[in-house]
């Protein structure tokens, strides 16, 4: 687990934090279970989690703990399916480097048209 992470749950299970205010829901967590985790330990301590980037995403009120919820289960979606595709892009980026161009017929140029 993170440092920093690591260190606020700590704070947050002594009581020393209130609200969590976050950048993005991706930057406390990256996946649905973690994220989960993290909402419910948060809470049952009294922890607030505000998102500042999406002033909608507050667990305060119960449409904001189900919005981290799917906002989640959506970024684990496209982080899978972007970690999943990595392996064929790769395929075809490489067969593209080794494809060669196939030479394009001659023009004639205007002094050999002359």
């Amino acid at each position: 687990m993170r440092p920093g992470l690591q260190r606020m749950l700590a704070a947050a299970r002594s009581g020393a934090i209130d609200v969590l205010v976050i950048s993005h829901l991706y930057s406390l967590s990256r996946t649905t279970r973690h994220l989960t985790f993290l909402l419910n330990e948060l809470t049952a301590r009294g922890v607030r989690i505000v998102s500042a980037a999406d002033p909608d995403l507050d667990t305060e009120a119960t449409h904001g703990r189900f919005l981290m919820r799917v906002m989640s289960a959506v970024a684990e979606t496209e982080h899978t399916g972007a970690l999943a595709g990595k392996p064929q892009r790769h395929r075809k980026i490489r067969r593209d480097q080794l494809r060669r161009p196939t030479p394009s017929p001659s023009r004639p140029t205007h002094k050999e048209v002359s």
